[in-house]
């Protein structure tokens, strides 16, 4: 999966003061996106207001939490030592991620049909609490995954994999996702995840 949909909490009363930083903020961004000579043509004010990447605008401190302590659940779905995508913890021992992000590496080229073989995923491994692309990774956090498929579905491109047990014995999984829910578009919403695999 290339990244988490986060939403963060509502809050009943925003401060005036963040009112206007935002509405200066998205008028100094639809200035500037207005003269780039190489805008897009149809390009509209809600494309630019929905899609727009930024870092000007803070966060309160539960929102900030809540991405911290979501982030601990994402990690980085490597082959051998290379990036391939991001997966997420859910239930007991198990990672949710794309299928794309593994699909291609499982296929079987040696049957006269081509199929997907889950020893394959003996070569995959999932490293959490990676924030840094050229830091190395503490042992501890990282995971093999077990040559097994839970659930596919090509039409929705998701794949549900399971963790092996890690091999240092006191070790636990990391926690995993338990809340979701329907996406609220009218709200300020996060991505976490490893988009680009550092790349």
């Amino acid at each position: 999966m290339e990244s988490l949909v986060i939403s963060p909490p509502s809050s009943s009363s925003p401060s005036r003061v963040q009112n206007m930083d935002r509405k200066n903020l998205t008028h100094q961004l639809d200035t500037a996106v207005l003269n780039v000579d190489s805008q897009p043509p149809g390009l509209t004010k809600l494309d630019r207001t929905c899609f727009k990447k930024d870092s000007l605008i803070t966060c309160d401190v539960l929102t900030s939490d809540l991405k911290s302590l979501v982030s601990r659940s994402v990690g980085m779905i490597r082959l051998g030592d290379h990036a391939k995508g991001t997966g997420f913890r859910v239930g007991e021992n198990l990672i949710i991620t794309n299928l794309h992000v593994v699909q291609q590496d499982l296929i079987d080229q040696t049957h006269v049909q081509p199929n997907i073989n889950p020893l394959r995923l003996e070569n995959f491994n999932i490293v959490f609490e990676l924030k840094v692309p050229t830091k190395t990774f503490l042992p501890e956090n990282y995971f093999d995954i077990m040559p097994k498929i839970h659930f596919m579905d090509e039409d929705f491109d998701v794949v549900i994999l399971e963790l092996k047990p890690h091999k240092f014995t006191k070790v636990d999984f990391p926690p995993s996702i338990k809340h979701f829910g329907a996406i609220d578009f009218s709200r300020e919403i996060h991505l976490i995840g490893h988009p680009g695999v550092f790349t």
